[in-house]
């Protein structure tokens, strides 16, 4: 995948998942299977590789370690750390969970499940669309720095910056030391569901 499909930094993906159906709410699916043996040298070079698919906004970008895939067969116990924990986040424990309820996306429980089974949950899901950017709005909110956000001129950095986006999903209240949300806006259920097809695989 290049420049000839408008990709900036070419890259030889492992696998391509594109759906059946033409009306799919569904964007094809970019799978690398990078181990750390292969792997740990290029990180940087395999980052700007897959920001290079994910800007493109055509594709959902997926990386499992040699581990995600053993792990399906056979138990690699706690090979790496947990960072979809909204619990761990700084505005976690009070904006994921209200949030997600909200949004109707409980189907999904990214902190709960494997890198390989969320990937398997979006192939499957016909609503995983809207459950993903629901689940992704809550981290994203989750994040939030408390303190940071008591600060009237950090406040206002990071609001004019996200205003555009969030007026789509959220309506927000500066209520220091925490952000107050205050009303949701619903999204519709996608009809039908996923078909996918295993398109291509190649050895890099």
């Amino acid at each position: 995948m290049d420049e000839r499909q408008g990709i900036m930094e070419a890259s030889k993906v492992d696998f391509l998942f594109r759906p059946l159906l033409s009306g799919s709410l569904h964007k094809p699916v970019v799978v690398f299977t990078d181990g750390f043996q292969f792997h740990k040298d290029s990180v940087s070079e395999d980052t700007l590789k897959r920001q290079a698919l994910s800007r493109t906004r055509r594709y959902r970008v997926w990386t499992l370690s040699w581990r995600d895939v053993q792990n399906v067969f056979r138990s690699q116990g706690d090979y790496c750390p947990n960072v979809l924990s909204s619990t761990e986040m700084p505005s976690g424990l009070r904006i994921y969970q209200p949030y997600v309820q909200n949004q109707q996306a409980e189907a999904l429980g990214p902190g709960r499940i494997s890198a390989f089974d969320l990937l398997v949950h979006y192939l499957g899901d016909p609503d995983a669309e809207r459950l993903f950017a629901a689940h992704a709005r809550a981290y994203g909110l989750s994040l939030l720095q408390p303190g940071e956000m008591a600060q009237a001129d950090r406040f206002g950095i990071w609001h004019s910056a996200t205003s555009p986006p969030l007026q789509k999903c959220l309506w927000l209240t500066r209520s220091p030391p925490l952000l107050s949300v205050m009303q949701f806006s619903a999204n519709g259920r996608p009809p039908g569901g996923p078909r996918f097809t295993y398109l291509s695989r190649s050895i890099s």
